[in-house]
Parts: C-alpha cells; sequence; structure tokens
C-alpha cells in the first residue's frame, strides 16, 4: 500500500507556496512587458497574417503596481483598441511556484513538465488575445463568455500542476513502494522455501 502523505508535509509545502508566490509574482512583474512585447508579436501576427485584420501595429503600454495593468494595444487605421493582459497573464506565477516546489520530481523532469506546462498556458494567452479582438463585439453582448474564459485561467495552473507535476510524482513514489513491497515479498517467500 502506498504511502500517504503526511499533514507536516502538506503544511510545509502550503508554508513554501506562500513564501515563495511573492516572489515569482514581482519577478513575473518585471517581465511582464517583455513577454506581453512577444505576446502581441505572436497575436498580430496571427490576427493579420491568418485571421486578415488590418493592423498597422502592436505595441504595450505597461503600467500598474507590478506592471498587473499593462495592455496590448492594436493599431488599426482608425482607432486603436486597447486589451488589459496583465491580470490575463498573471496566472503564470502559481504555476512556476508549484512546479518549482513539488517534491519528489527529479530536475529534468521538473523542468520538462515546467516547459510543456508554459507552452500550454502561452497558447492559450495567444488564443484568448485573438478571440477577444476577432470577436469583441460577440464577447462585448455577452459577457458569460469572458468570465468562463477567465475561471479556465485561474485554474489551470493548479490543473496543469495536477497532471504534469503533482500526479507524476505520486505515481512514481506509489511505483517505486510496489517495487519495494515486492522485492520484500520474494525474498520472504524465498526464505520460506529455503527453510
Amino acid at each position: 500500500m502506498a504511502r500517504k502523505p503526511s499533514l507536516r508535509a502538506a503544511l510545509l509545502f502550503s508554508g513554501a507556496l506562500i513564501v515563495t508566490m511573492p516572489l515569482w509574482l514581482v519577478l513575473w512583474g518585471y517581465l511582464l512587458p517583455g513577454y506581453s512585447r512577444m505576446l502581441g508579436v505572436v497575436t498580430g501576427t496571427v490576427l493579420s497574417g491568418i485571421v486578415g485584420v488590418p493592423l498597422e501595429g502592436v505595441h504595450v503600454d505597461a503600467h500598474g503596481l507590478f506592471n498587473t495593468r499593462t495592455a496590448l494595444v492594436f493599431e488599426l487605421a482608425q482607432r486603436s483598441p486597447q486589451l488589459n493582459v496583465g491580470a490575463l497573464v498573471f496566472n503564470v506565477p502559481p504555476f512556476l511556484a508549484l512546479m518549482s516546489l513539488s517534491p519528489g520530481l527529479a530536475w529534468r523532469r521538473r523542468i520538462r513538465a515546467t516547459l510543456i506546462g508554459l507552452g500550454i498556458i502561452m497558447t492559450g494567452h495567444v488564443a484568448y488575445v485573438v478571440m477577444a479582438f476577432r470577436f469583441a463585439s460577440t464577447i462585448a453582448a455577452s459577457p458569460e463568455i469572458p468570465t468562463v474564459l477567465g475561471e479556465l485561467f485561474l485554474t489551470l495552473p493548479v490543473l496543469l500542476w495536477i497532471v504534469l507535476g503533482y500526479a507524476e510524482a505520486v505515481s512514481r513514489r506509489q511505483a517505486s513502494h510496489e517495487i519495494a513491497e515486492k522485492v520484500k515479498s520474494d525474498g520472504e517467500s524465498d526464505d520460506a522455501s529455503v527453510g
């Protein structure tokens, strides 16, 4: 039977998460203008090249505490609509904190899982910005759409952590425990046959 995580281990993990989360948030706040520029380039390319929106450019307006009010400004012929991406992309720090603190993951596996998760989160950011720009009038008429997507983005870091990090560590621990039990039982059966 697999060993169950102790209350002490859960409290230590929670405490470490509480301590490191602000550090990840501050670091991400400093990186946010650069990430937003990259997001603007990718979404601008998708919008103009694939969707056919006549964009003249995209630039970043970074401001607010830790750049939380950063906006992408899409330059069109006669208007410059803005999309606040500061709040949208702040789901990256919780994911990084969870992955960095996951017990039982080898560093190579941790880095690989983190990069896969970041790729999924960033793809979600691009998809959200493209859909928000392309379907702005539909979204304005149905405010439930951004609410549902917002809930998804809030829970996505935890879901990815469970799938990519935590579940892997738990299954690896359980498998090693089962192997140890099998070796122990095989050793006991060998001892019984000798005696």
